[in-house]
Formats: C-alpha cells, structure tokens, sequence
C-alpha cells in the first residue's frame, strides 16, 4: 500500500485460518486466526480461551517470524491455559470456556 489514508492508523492483514481439533474441548474443535503484523511478523489468536477460576476468560495468542511458527506458539500458549486448568477439573464443560464473536472470526 503506498500513501497513507488519512485516519488509518494501522493495517493488518489475515494470512491465514487453521481448524484444529481438540478433544479436551467440549466441541472438540476450535479455530486460530494468523495475521501479518505491520512490521512483517505474525501474530495469531484462537477463537476461544479458557476461563479462570473467577470466571474470566484467559485470551491467548502467540508470535512468530511465519506463519507456521505463529501457529506454534498460538497453540503452545493456548494448550497451557488448558493444562493450567485440568488440575482444578478433570473435564471442561461448556461454561468453562469463552467463545469469540462470530464477526471477529
């Protein structure tokens, strides 16, 4: 993109969406969006985060040089959110977790 657009301050671009399947999951499934930050890395985030023990969810994300190291570290922080919960309950229920907005994803 070439002159700046007066008001926009940043853009970002999503380079890819992952479906990744997790049986610790009530619906076994979840999703992790990547987008390509303005300085040429990669941030990405799932759709869904883990609630604490007061009820708030525990949002994850992860960084990386590609899209595939994003990927990794997105799952690698979100998969120890879970873990940092299975020791309180043996199996996640719904209500344990937090559901992006369908229009953010």
């Amino acid at each position: 993109m070439g002159d700046a657009i007066d008001g926009i301050i940043k853009i970002e671009r999503v380079v890819a969406e992952f479906y990744i399947e997790c049986p610790a999951l009530p619906s076994r499934s979840f999703r992790v969006k990547i987008r390509e930050t303005t300085k040429g890395r990669y941030v990405g985030y799932p759709n869904v985060a883990i609630k604490s023990s007061d009820d708030t969810p525990e949002w994850s994300s992860g960084l990386g040089e590609t899209i595939n190291e994003a990927l990794e570290d997105t799952l690698r922080s979100f998969m120890a959110s879970l873990e940092g919960i299975q020791g309180d309950r043996t199996l996640l229920r719904e209500n344990d977790l937090e559901w992006s907005a369908c229009e953010d994803f």
